[in-house]
């Protein structure tokens, strides 16, 4: 997945009680659905309790998201990265304060977290609170956040199979990314068999972009799971497309069940099923999913001008 991070760090700052309560970032988070947060991280002495790490608001600092990151006492005493996995992804566009918060610290018992002490990112800069917050544009907290494309909201669940509607998913554009995985929320009803495909398709021509079997309807549980599959050979996508569970197993009376959310909740998205010949869109459901993607990896230098040479060859000896 891709990440947003700032790894320098030449010095730290202590996280005490009543001192300096909590030590972060500020920065702009565009149009992101954060899934995993780290700080480097050390302990002097023997502090106890845990650390917490927050994402706030910018503007007035208030709370956006809490989750704890581990317990101080099991902390080493040499900076090492720490990461939490969001219970709660967050969806974000705004400028956001993200930071840790000790529960316990004083003078030579507390936990350390990691900074640089110059201006590394442009736009972004260290926070700390004590009463109040005070913003330190010279100095960078080292950080990463990773995040992902999802609709995590499902309150209803469509009925998939074979001989009636036989694909559930969602119709997006992928916007030039290199997609690794796929997930999307299941259930089953009584006990189905058969191959569970998890599918894009191109829109466009309905051609199958990825596909990995995720596993047969045995395994599925009867209540709403996230369930993942792994592309064997991830591919860049950089058009309108369809994320689909594809099932092999019964529509009727043993059957798979999809999650999705009965409501517009992701703007230019919309949840679609296929009932073999034609797909129906409905714009005021999102069926729920996640992918995972990477940066796309760069032509070979020269490549691009190699293809651009030969196209305007092609056109000038009119063979195209």
């Amino acid at each position: 997945m891709p990440v947003e991070e700032q790894t320098q760090y030449n010095m730290s700052w202590a996280l005490k009680v009543g001192v300096t309560n909590e030590v972060g970032q500020r920065l702009t988070i565009p149009d992101r659905t954060l899934t995993h947060l780290g700080f480097w991280l050390y302990k002097e002495g023997t502090p106890t309790l845990t650390v917490t790490y927050q994402i706030r608001h910018s503007v007035d600092e208030s709370l956006i998201y809490e989750q704890v990151a581990c317990d101080q006492d099991a902390l080493t005493g040499t900076a090492q990265y720490i990461e939490i996995e969001l219970d709660t992804p967050q969806e974000l566009d705004e400028a956001v304060v993200i930071n840790a918060q000790a529960s316990t610290g004083a003078t030579g018992q507390c936990c350390r977290i990691s900074a640089q002490d110059e201006n590394v990112k442009d736009d972004e800069l260290l926070t700390r609170r004590t009463d109040i917050w005070s913003d330190f544009d010279t100095y960078d907290l080292a950080y990463r956040y990773t995040y992902a494309e999802v609709q995590l909201q499902h309150d209803a669940y469509q009925q998939t199979g074979v001989t009636d509607i036989t694909r559930v998913g969602q119709k997006l554009t992928i916007p030039n990314r290199r997609v690794t995985k796929l997930a999307f929320v299941l259930r089953k009803t009584g006990s189905p068999s058969g191959n569970i495909n998890f599918v894009i398709r191109r829109v466009s021509n309905d051609a199958v972009i990825l596909t990995k079997v995720w596993g047969n309807a045995t395994s599925v549980t009867t209540t709403p799971t996230w369930y993942e599959a792994e592309f064997d050979t991830p591919e860049t996508i950089d058009e309108e497309v369809r994320l689909l569970v594809e099932s092999e197993a019964p529509f009727y009376t043993d059957f798979i069940q999809v999650g999705y959310k009965n409501a517009n909740v992701k703007a230019d998205e919309l949840y679609c099923h296929y009932i073999p010949t034609a797909y129906t869109d409905t714009v005021t459901k999102d069926t729920a999913y996640k992918y995972n993607w990477e940066e796309p990896e760069p032509a070979p230098p020269g490549l691009e001008n190699k293809s651009a040479n030969m196209a305007a060859k092609m056109i000038a000896g009119k063979l195209i």
